[in-house]
């Protein structure tokens, strides 16, 4: 392997593998680089992880992962990604082999929510 990757393309911007998310990364750069830095079973952090990529090809290489992100739309939308990788697998709860910790899960931790970073909610 060289020192240039030149072989993984930029994600293309109408895609399957697009989000939306702008500094979304291509899964197989994020694969080579887990690869490369772990074995199956190793912990990846990725403490600003955005859409999720980081955590999606950590999971998919049988590593453990912890990812770190203040929005409720990212973890949202790591959530997602995670429901649909797994999807298509019988028996599989993708959700039963994560924790999630600081979402709300009631109408009073939402309000909490809401007036400690009110302006996290705009669009």
């Amino acid at each position: 392997m060289s020192d240039q990757w030149d072989d993984i393309d930029r994600i293309n911007p109408v895609g399957g593998e697009r989000l939306g998310y702008p500094t979304q990364k291509p899964e197989a750069l994020l694969e080579r680089i887990i690869s490369a830095s772990s074995n199956e079973g190793d912990l990846i952090l990725d403490p600003f992880c955005g859409c999720g990529t980081t955590i999606a090809a950590a999971q998919k290489m049988n590593r453990r992962w912890v990812g770190i992100d203040i929005t409720h739309l990212a973890i949202g939308l790591i959530k997602t990604r995670l429901d649909d990788m797994y999807r298509d697998q019988p028996g599989v709860n993708i959700r039963a082999t994560y924790e999630v910790i600081g979402e709300p899960t009631s109408l009073d931790d939402a309000a909490a929510l809401v007036a400690a970073e009110p302006f996290q909610f705009q669009t």
